[in-house]
């Protein structure tokens, strides 16, 4: 509901006042017996409390008009006060929320440590026992497959721990691959110029326990 505010009577002679000062603008929200504007007349200079609660609709009169008492000086919705509110918790809330995302710290990837093991290669024991299968290994994060462009050992090889057992290209990088162990090369599965998909077994070797 809107809400005519009139100018006040300061005095039993007084008739009028001048507006010195408005302490609130158009569109403003002001509380019951907050200050409103300041008053001056020829006694007395006085600040005039809200006499409603909402959101200030209109000035009537400027600053520097002067009034004859019980005119109509400004105009306040009474109803605005709970959508001002609302709006206003709102707005604090989404402020709140968006200083605890721009806190809050960064999800951990504990992903990242899998994903670098898998760059090595990873020996699988097999049933056999002294028989490990060598897989391609992953060289990067968005590599799936690989190339093998050249095997340093041969069928019947002896080859040693981190010796350099066959040479791998992908579309981004072209590494020496070395032997994860002792042993010797029983099979050969991709032989070179094959291009093998991340985790495929591309060799077996049997280790010296074999």
């Amino acid at each position: 509901m809107k809400q005519e505010v009139l100018m006040p009577k300061l005095g039993e002679s007084i008739t009028e006042g001048t507006i010195v000062k408005w302490w609130k603008q158009p569109g403003d929200y002001v509380k019951k017996e907050e200050t409103l504007l300041e008053i001056s007349t020829d006694k007395v200079d006085s600040e005039i409390p809200s006499p409603f609660e909402g959101v200030l609709v209109s000035v009537n009169a400027k600053e520097n008009d002067t009034v004859t008492v019980d005119e109509v000086i400004a105009v306040i919705d009474t109803e605005g006060e709970a959508a001002n509110r609302g709006n206003g918790q709102q707005d604090e809330t989404e402020l709140k929320s968006k200083k605890q995302e721009a806190v809050a710290p960064l999800p951990v990837d504990t992903t990242t440590d899998e994903k670098e093991t898998e760059t090595s290669p990873a020996p699988v024991q097999s049933a056999a026992g002294g028989v490990v299968e060598m897989e391609m290994p992953k060289l990067g994060e968005s590599i799936t497959e690989g190339t093998i462009v050249k095997w340093w050992k041969n069928v019947g090889d002896v080859v040693k721990k981190d010796e350099t057992l066959l040479e791998i290209s992908t579309d981004k990088v072209d590494s020496e691959i070395p032997s994860p162990f002792d042993g010797t090369v029983r099979e050969i599965v991709a032989k070179e110029g094959e291009t093998v998909p991340v985790g495929s077994v591309i060799a077996k070797i049997v280790t010296g326990e074999g």
